[in-house]
């Protein structure tokens, strides 16, 4: 399912408008997480147990977010590299699979994603960038997939009794 031309461009725009301060926008991304998915704060051990308001001031989740935001900033420059998204979305897979994060912590991740942007940008989060976000998260959730299938294949084969 290929982005079109437009939804690329929205993409692009309405992302430079978050990515202008990736660390207030990271807080409030994964505060949203939180919100609607609190067993994924319990994931996070410096989080645990912490209030929306403490997680506001908490420094790991000012740096984590940050991290996520430009994570997302190296998808978005790579829209027309297929090579390079996969290499991006391969190497936070390296990072995450072997914390117990599978593809559907990233498919509810991707979800609040977009609502987050839906909200945090309000009237330029229009029909073509809500419609472009949510194809460019079907993409990357493939790819995510691809990628945990091998690495469970791997682990399988090393002995860790993972199953595919």
């Amino acid at each position: 399912m290929a982005l079109t031309d437009l939804e690329k461009q929205a993409i692009r725009k309405t992302w430079s408008m978050v990515a202008k301060n990736p660390r207030d926008n990271g807080v409030n991304l994964y505060k949203k997480f939180f919100r609607e998915f609190p067993v994924y704060q319990e994931m996070f051990g410096q989080l645990k147990g912490m209030s929306q308001d403490e997680l506001t001031n908490a420094s790991y989740l000012k740096m984590h977010g940050k991290r996520a935001v430009e994570a997302v900033s190296e998808f978005v420059n790579n829209l027309e590299d297929i090579s390079g998204l996969d290499r991006v979305l391969k190497e936070n897979g390296d990072s995450h699979f072997p914390r117990g994060i599978i593809p559907k912590h990233y498919s509810i991740f991707f979800n609040i994603l977009v609502a987050f942007l839906g909200e945090a940008l309000g009237d330029a989060f229009d029909e073509s960038a809500k419609n472009g976000w949510t194809k460019a998260a079907e993409v990357m959730l493939g790819v995510v997939k691809t990628h945990y299938k091998t690495y469970v294949e791997e682990e399988g084969n090393r002995g860790n009794g993972i199953q595919v």
